[in-house]
């Protein structure tokens, strides 16, 4: 990929003067520190493809103006630097699909809520994003009864939830729990808090800003692409 907009910025460990000193160190360094740029050039060029394929088949309608756009460029730069450092192709999907939905709903000019939206992503495995998913799909199968509390609503699926995750990512309740506590920082699951009886805790629900996201991400979530 050639040195521009998109590459400005994405950094990588041969970079970093001491890796690249440590590479010259071993005989037939130099070649190798070639071959390694190349296929990390490689890499980013493949990511970066999907990411204009997917694009394209949003079916965007670009015009000179919006192609002139900062908030447009802003943003498609960002885009770009989350894709080339993004292992799962699955992800780039995501990104891609942030994106294209973003564009048309207009909202290029909320550019800090788009990144906020962007870097959650960009900072969840697809593992975690899949287990988010997974809860979503029982919430909507489930829907607070009259008279009920949501902490109630969970009693119908949460233990069908805990054993499905446990089968279909292979984590135990323990490892489970960790990866709760760190989706509840990225601001997609809260915990439910509060005194109610009978409630030992350990369970919670999806926030208002995973529906957020779930919003623009809908086709993924619906069709299990992720």
């Amino acid at each position: 990929m050639s040195d521009n907009l998109i590459t400005k910025g994405v950094k990588g460990p041969l970079n970093n003067p001491l890796v690249r000193g440590l590479i010259q160190l071993i005989p037939g360094g130099s070649s190798l520190d070639v071959l390694a740029q190349e296929r990390l050039s490689q890499i980013e060029t493949e990511r970066f493809n999907i990411l204009i394929k997917a694009l394209e088949e949003g079916e965007l309608d670009l015009t000179e103006d919006i192609l002139n756009s900062n908030e447009f460029l802003h943003a498609f730069v960002k885009t770009s630097r989350a894709t080339v450092q993004t292992y799962r192709r699955e992800k780039i999907q995501l990104l891609a699909e942030l994106f294209t939905a973003t564009f048309k709903d207009n909202q290029f000019n909320k550019i800090d809520e788009y990144e906020e939206l962007l870097s959650v992503i960009d900072d969840l495995s697809v593992r975690e994003l899949n287990i988010l998913s997974l809860l979503d799909s029982f919430e909507q199968k489930h829907p607070v009864q009259k008279e009920e509390n949501e902490l109630q609503r969970s009693d119908h699926y949460w233990g069908t939830f805990i054993e499905t995750v446990e089968n279909e990512f292979s984590l135990n309740r323990d490892e489970l729990k960790g990866v709760l506590v760190r989706l509840q920082r990225s601001g997609l699951y809260a915990p439910f808090e509060g005194n109610y009886w009978d409630y030992e805790g350990g369970r919670g629900f999806l926030s208002a800003l995973y529906y957020k996201l779930r919003h623009f991400i809908l086709h993924s979530i619906e069709s299990g692409t992720i």
